[in-house]
């Protein structure tokens, strides 16, 4: 099993301004990493509104990473529409070195060498929104970006900070636990999110195509993060208990 993710850059997003776009990012050579993520980076999941429904969704989505060889498929899947210019997902890191269907679920990560501390771990995929297709200037729906990168997982996946510290772009991430080997993001996105009818698949709504045991299954595992995931697992498990 190959184990090391290469940091080719590091995001962070800025105080709100005036200024418009979508997914606004600068670019930083070393940050540190706190639980609820880049030190000043002013995200979703801190706002107010966001921690008042959720809770623990400050921890849960508190990095987000996104890989090279995610850009790189999406750009040969919908080259008219995708361009490799970086960042353009909202990610705070940028990483080369492992597919995503290499990346599970509570995948454990370390910074190589002693100057940090940091320990991330995967809480979830990312599911994207419609500001995807919104930055991309495709199509919405089922031949968008956004439908495309969720069902196969090219969305990029959020970490826990375990351990805080500091993380440089010249380092290297270093895993040290895979306790769930047979969750990766792609089956995962795959599963919840793969199969369906139109109305279905148009409207990226959650629908599981494996067994009942598997969405216990998954369901179960403690690094799961609620937000968007456990959540729609279990509004489906209860369905199939009604």
């Amino acid at each position: 099993m190959y184990n090391m993710l290469t940091i080719c850059s590091l995001y962070y997003k800025p105080k709100p301004t005036n200024i418009k776009g979508t997914f606004l990012r600068e670019e930083c050579s070393s940050i540190f990493c706190t639980k609820a993520g880049f030190n000043n980076s002013f995200e979703w999941h801190t706002e107010k509104e966001a921690i008042e429904e959720y809770g623990d969704i400050i921890t849960e989505r508190a990095v987000l990473i996104q890989s090279k060889e995610n850009y790189n498929q999406l750009a040969k899947d919908m080259p008219k529409y995708f361009t490799t210019n970086t960042p353009s997902f909202g990610e705070n890191i940028i990483v080369k070195g492992l597919k995503n269907s290499e990346i599970c679920v509570g995948d454990l990560f370390k910074i190589e060498g002693d100057h940090s501390t940091l320990l991330l771990e995967v809480s979830s995929p990312r599911k994207p929104c419609y500001k995807i297709d919104k930055k991309h200037k495709c199509p919405y729906g089922l031949k968008g970006i956004k439908r495309h990168s969720l069902t196969n997982g090219l969305s990029g996946w959020f970490c826990r900070v375990i351990e805080e510290g500091i993380i440089t772009e010249t380092d290297v991430l270093i895993r040290i636990r895979q306790p769930y080997p047979k969750w990766p993001i792609t089956r995962i996105c795959m599963t919840l999110y793969g199969k369906g009818d139109y109305k279905i698949m148009n409207a990226c709504k959650p629908n599981w195509s494996d067994s009942k045991e598997s969405l216990k299954e998954l369901i179960n595992i403690p690094a799961l993060a609620y937000c968007e995931w456990k959540e729609e697992l279990e509004e489906l498990n209860n369905k199939y208990n009604q």
